[in-house]
Protein backbone atom coordinates (compact mmCIF):
# COMPACT_ATOMS: atom_id res chain seq x y z
CA UNK A 1 0.00 0.00 0.00
CA UNK A 2 3.11 2.35 0.70
CA UNK A 3 3.78 2.17 -3.03
CA UNK A 4 0.43 2.24 -4.46
CA UNK A 5 -0.04 4.65 -2.34
CA UNK A 6 2.88 7.04 -4.63
CA UNK A 7 0.16 6.38 -7.31
CA UNK A 8 -2.81 7.96 -6.11
CA UNK A 9 -5.86 7.20 -3.83
CA UNK A 10 -7.56 5.20 -6.94
CA UNK A 11 -4.80 2.68 -6.66
CA UNK A 12 -4.96 2.30 -3.18
CA UNK A 13 -9.18 2.15 -3.87
CA UNK A 14 -8.44 -0.62 -6.01
CA UNK A 15 -6.08 -2.61 -4.42
CA UNK A 16 -7.43 -2.35 -0.92
CA UNK A 17 -10.77 -3.21 -2.26
CA UNK A 18 -9.40 -6.04 -4.34
CA UNK A 19 -6.97 -7.06 -1.54
CA UNK A 20 -10.48 -8.29 0.86
CA UNK A 21 -10.28 -11.21 -1.08
CA UNK A 22 -6.85 -12.52 -0.86
CA UNK A 23 -7.20 -11.78 2.90
CA UNK A 24 -10.14 -13.97 3.09
CA UNK A 25 -8.61 -16.88 1.51
CA UNK A 26 -6.28 -16.89 4.30
CA UNK A 27 -9.63 -18.54 5.74
CA UNK A 28 -10.09 -20.53 3.06
CA UNK A 29 -6.62 -21.78 2.93
CA UNK A 30 -6.21 -22.50 6.39
CA UNK A 31 -8.53 -25.68 6.51
CA UNK A 32 -6.03 -26.82 4.16
CA UNK A 33 -3.16 -25.72 6.59
CA UNK A 34 -4.21 -26.25 9.61
CA UNK A 35 -5.63 -29.82 9.56
CA UNK A 36 -2.41 -31.03 7.79
CA UNK A 37 -0.54 -29.25 9.96
CA UNK A 38 -1.95 -30.89 13.14
CA UNK A 39 -2.66 -34.25 11.45
CA UNK A 40 0.96 -34.24 9.82
CA UNK A 41 2.85 -33.61 13.47
CA UNK A 42 0.59 -36.11 15.35
CA UNK A 43 1.61 -38.71 13.05
CA UNK A 44 5.31 -37.24 12.94
CA UNK A 45 5.47 -37.49 16.75
CA UNK A 46 4.59 -41.18 16.63
CA UNK A 47 7.04 -42.00 14.63
CA UNK A 48 5.25 -42.82 12.20
CA UNK A 49 7.05 -40.84 8.94
CA UNK A 50 5.06 -42.51 5.88
CA UNK A 51 1.49 -41.65 7.88
CA UNK A 52 2.67 -38.31 8.22
CA UNK A 53 4.09 -37.64 4.86
CA UNK A 54 0.00 -38.88 3.16
CA UNK A 55 -1.04 -36.56 5.55
CA UNK A 56 0.94 -34.07 3.76
CA UNK A 57 0.38 -34.93 0.40
CA UNK A 58 -3.46 -34.84 1.29
CA UNK A 59 -3.00 -30.88 2.76
CA UNK A 60 -1.37 -30.31 0.01
CA UNK A 61 -3.87 -31.36 -2.85
CA UNK A 62 -6.54 -29.72 -0.33
CA UNK A 63 -4.44 -26.73 -0.76
CA UNK A 64 -4.31 -26.91 -4.48
CA UNK A 65 -7.95 -27.49 -5.18
CA UNK A 66 -9.47 -24.76 -2.98
CA UNK A 67 -6.71 -22.32 -4.57
CA UNK A 68 -8.12 -23.33 -7.90
CA UNK A 69 -11.80 -23.04 -6.68
CA UNK A 70 -11.03 -19.79 -5.21
CA UNK A 71 -9.04 -18.53 -8.05
CA UNK A 72 -12.08 -19.51 -10.89
CA UNK A 73 -14.77 -17.64 -8.68
CA UNK A 74 -12.46 -15.17 -8.22
CA UNK A 75 -11.68 -13.77 -12.09
CA UNK A 76 -15.45 -15.53 -13.64
CA UNK A 77 -17.21 -13.06 -10.67
CA UNK A 78 -14.66 -10.47 -10.24
CA UNK A 79 -17.43 -7.76 -11.39
CA UNK A 80 -19.89 -8.68 -8.61
CA UNK A 81 -17.13 -9.21 -5.81
CA UNK A 82 -15.69 -6.12 -6.59
CA UNK A 83 -19.43 -4.53 -6.93
CA UNK A 84 -20.51 -5.35 -3.70
CA UNK A 85 -17.86 -2.37 -2.51
CA UNK A 86 -19.83 0.30 -4.14
CA UNK A 87 -17.41 2.11 -5.36
CA UNK A 88 -18.26 5.04 -7.69
CA UNK A 89 -15.70 5.59 -10.52
CA UNK A 90 -15.25 3.36 -13.09
CA UNK A 91 -11.30 3.67 -12.98
CA UNK A 92 -11.35 2.08 -9.41
CA UNK A 93 -13.76 -0.40 -10.45
CA UNK A 94 -11.69 -1.67 -13.72
CA UNK A 95 -7.92 -1.46 -11.26
CA UNK A 96 -9.51 -3.33 -8.56
CA UNK A 97 -11.30 -5.89 -11.03
CA UNK A 98 -7.56 -6.27 -12.92
CA UNK A 99 -6.13 -6.29 -9.45
CA UNK A 100 -8.71 -9.21 -8.32
CA UNK A 101 -8.55 -11.20 -11.44
CA UNK A 102 -4.11 -11.32 -10.96
CA UNK A 103 -3.62 -11.47 -7.48
CA UNK A 104 -6.88 -14.32 -6.95
CA UNK A 105 -6.56 -15.87 -9.77
CA UNK A 106 -2.78 -16.68 -9.27
CA UNK A 107 -3.89 -17.22 -5.69
CA UNK A 108 -2.78 -20.83 -5.55
CA UNK A 109 1.08 -20.15 -4.84
CA UNK A 110 -0.38 -18.05 -1.45
CA UNK A 111 -2.29 -21.90 -0.93
CA UNK A 112 0.72 -23.81 -1.29
CA UNK A 113 2.80 -21.65 0.33
CA UNK A 114 0.67 -21.09 3.82
CA UNK A 115 0.35 -25.11 3.82
CA UNK A 116 4.50 -25.88 3.26
CA UNK A 117 4.99 -23.44 6.02
CA UNK A 118 2.31 -25.41 8.07
CA UNK A 119 3.73 -28.63 7.10
CA UNK A 120 7.59 -27.94 7.57
CA UNK A 121 6.66 -26.75 11.16
CA UNK A 122 4.77 -29.69 11.77
CA UNK A 123 8.08 -31.08 11.06
CA UNK A 124 9.88 -29.30 13.76
CA UNK A 125 11.36 -27.29 10.71
CA UNK A 126 10.23 -23.50 11.19
CA UNK A 127 13.84 -22.18 9.65
CA UNK A 128 13.11 -23.23 6.32
CA UNK A 129 9.61 -21.38 5.57
CA UNK A 130 10.98 -18.57 7.77
CA UNK A 131 14.22 -18.62 5.25
CA UNK A 132 12.03 -18.76 2.14
CA UNK A 133 8.94 -16.05 3.60
CA UNK A 134 11.64 -13.77 3.85
CA UNK A 135 13.02 -14.36 0.11
CA UNK A 136 9.36 -13.79 -0.52
CA UNK A 137 9.02 -10.60 1.15
CA UNK A 138 12.09 -9.21 -0.20
CA UNK A 139 11.64 -9.73 -3.65
CA UNK A 140 7.96 -8.00 -2.95
CA UNK A 141 9.66 -5.37 -1.81
CA UNK A 142 12.29 -4.83 -4.73
CA UNK A 143 9.13 -5.74 -7.47
CA UNK A 144 6.60 -3.57 -6.54
CA UNK A 145 8.32 -0.41 -7.04
CA UNK A 146 9.92 -1.87 -10.14
CA UNK A 147 6.42 -3.32 -11.62
CA UNK A 148 4.46 -0.25 -10.31
CA UNK A 149 6.58 2.35 -12.00
CA UNK A 150 8.77 1.00 -14.18
CA UNK A 151 12.47 1.08 -14.14
CA UNK A 152 14.46 1.35 -17.69
CA UNK A 153 12.87 -1.00 -19.94
CA UNK A 154 10.43 -2.31 -17.19
CA UNK A 155 7.37 -0.78 -17.92
CA UNK A 156 5.38 0.88 -15.46
CA UNK A 157 2.02 -1.01 -14.62
CA UNK A 158 0.77 0.62 -11.73
CA UNK A 159 -2.02 -1.87 -10.00
CA UNK A 160 -0.90 -4.74 -12.01
CA UNK A 161 2.08 -4.37 -11.50
CA UNK A 162 1.67 -4.58 -7.66
CA UNK A 163 -0.41 -7.63 -8.25
CA UNK A 164 2.44 -9.14 -10.35
CA UNK A 165 5.07 -8.89 -7.55
CA UNK A 166 2.90 -10.29 -4.91
CA UNK A 167 2.10 -13.50 -6.89
CA UNK A 168 5.71 -13.52 -7.71
CA UNK A 169 6.62 -13.28 -4.21
CA UNK A 170 4.36 -15.79 -3.43
CA UNK A 171 5.66 -18.01 -6.01
CA UNK A 172 8.98 -17.93 -4.74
Amino acid sequence: MAWIGLVGSDAVAAVGAAAMYTWLSSGVVALARMGGQVKTAHAYGEGNKSEAVQYGKGALQLAAGLAVVYGIIAVLFAGPLIGFFHLNSPVVVENAELYLKIACGLIVFAFIGQTLTGLYTASGNSRTPFIANCIGMGANMVLDPLLIFGFGPVPGLGVAGAAIATVTARWL
